[in-house]
Formats: C-alpha cells, sequence, structure tokens
C-alpha cells in the first residue's frame, strides 16, 4: 500500500493506492482517495482518473465521471501513460 498526499482542485487530499480493490472517493472522511486497483493496468489508469475527477468535481453526476475517467484514462494508456505509485521516504 502506498500513501501520498495531492492537492485536487486547490484542496489537499490524502490519497492511499493498494492494488486489492478498485478506487472509491470518501464522502465521509473528507478529502480522501482510495486506490485499491493494480495501477500497472489500464483498468487501473483509468479508475484513477476517474477518482481524481471525482474530487476536482465533487458535484459531477456518476454517469459524467464514468464516461470521462473510462475515456481519459483510455486515452493516456493508449499514448504510453502508466503510473508508477510515488516514491515513499527513504527510497531513491
Amino acid at each position: 500500500m502506498t500513501v501520498f498526499d495531492h492537492i485536487f482542485n486547490g484542496v489537499p487530499h490524502k490519497v492511499v493506492a493498494d492494488k486489492d480493490m478498485l478506487g472509491l472517493t470518501l464522502t465521509d472522511v473528507r478529502n480522501s482517495v482510495i486506490l485499491w486497483t493494480d495501477l500497472n493496468k489500464k483498468l487501473g489508469l483509468q479508475i484513477a482518473v476517474h477518482e481524481a475527477i471525482h474530487a476536482e468535481f465533487p458535484k459531477l453526476p456518476e454517469n459524467v465521471v464514468e464516461v470521462v475517467g473510462r475515456d481519459i484514462g483510455g486515452y493516456l494508456w493508449r499514448l504510453g501513460y502508466r503510473i508508477r505509485p510515488p516514491k515513499t521516504k527513504g527510497t531513491k
């Protein structure tokens, strides 16, 4: 599991990445994004984009976020983008 901070739309968020599940943006734990997915696969990139869109625009309807996350994630995948979890403290 990897934990890091990221700013979405000017708001600091805590991001937790774990490959055992998919992803969600928590409303009851403010400013948290959970990525339970294999970030080395296309679906992982799409889910990461999906959850980032929720964090940036929390009032967008789920059906819009679903389409945009899938399409932008797929586009980035075709361009060759791959997710590398951020380095944790003490690693090079």
